[in-house]
């Protein structure tokens, strides 16, 4: 008999990734965006491919934030074939990149540098090459994107988009130059994952809130 939990899922897994998409280094134009410059961020933006506003290269809806002095996306896709085809260029690492499109821009000289101290953020798009070097995709997760459409699935399901989200986590760590203690502890929580309390959700979300 399998137990049953509550949980929020989307109808169809869309996918999400997580991005820096500016900070204060000085860009490939020479400039350098402020911390904070586009305060107060709009609730959420779009995020096209080919750096235009065309509908056509819609393919996905981002929450802007600040962390610490890096302005951060969470994206969710669309589920249109443009915006899949995007999601699998990003899962596999090949698209990882992003940049910031702004409007009504104020700058000042800083230490000889032209700096951005304010402007209105419209869009934060996936692009090739960014002008902005640390503005990279940091991880392309599912399981945070099921939020839309409330209904009960069977704990045998909800661990198997855990095991989803783990397989990915660990590719993304392969990827990456951690090593050692931090890798170590990274393995211990994957199993403990696996194998505490494997129908609790608390435990999925715990993982992943660790792990990022």
């Amino acid at each position: 008999m399998n137990t049953t939990l509550s949980a929020k899922v989307t109808r169809t897994d869309s996918g999400g990734f997580v991005a820096v998409a500016s900070t204060a280094s000085v860009d490939r134009d020479g400039e350098v965006i402020l911390p904070g410059a586009f305060n107060p961020l709009p609730a959420s933006l779009p995020v096209h491919i080919n750096h235009t506003a065309n509908v056509r290269d819609l393919v996905a809806r981002a929450r802007p934030y600040y962390e610490g002095g890096r302005l951060m996306i969470e994206a969710r896709f669309a589920s249109t074939s443009a915006a899949q085809d995007a999601r699998t260029l990003v899962t596999e690492g090949i698209l990882d990149s992003v940049s910031v499109v702004f409007f009504a821009a104020k700058k000042e000289q800083r230490a000889g540098v032209p700096t951005i101290v304010s402007g209105e953020l419209l869009a934060v798009d996936l692009v090739t090459i960014p002008s902005n070097r640390d503005a990279l995709v940091m991880s392309s997760r599912s399981f945070r994107a099921h939020a839309a459409t409330a209904r009960t699935v069977s704990a045998d399901a909800l661990m198997a988009l855990a095991r989803a989200e783990v397989r990915e986590a660990r590719r993304l760590m392969d990827h990456t130059s951690t090593r050692g203690t931090q890798r170590r502890r990274i393995d211990a929580l994957v199993r403990q994952t696996l194998t505490d309390q494997p129908s609790t959700a608390v435990v999925v979300h715990d993982f992943l809130r660790r792990l990022s």
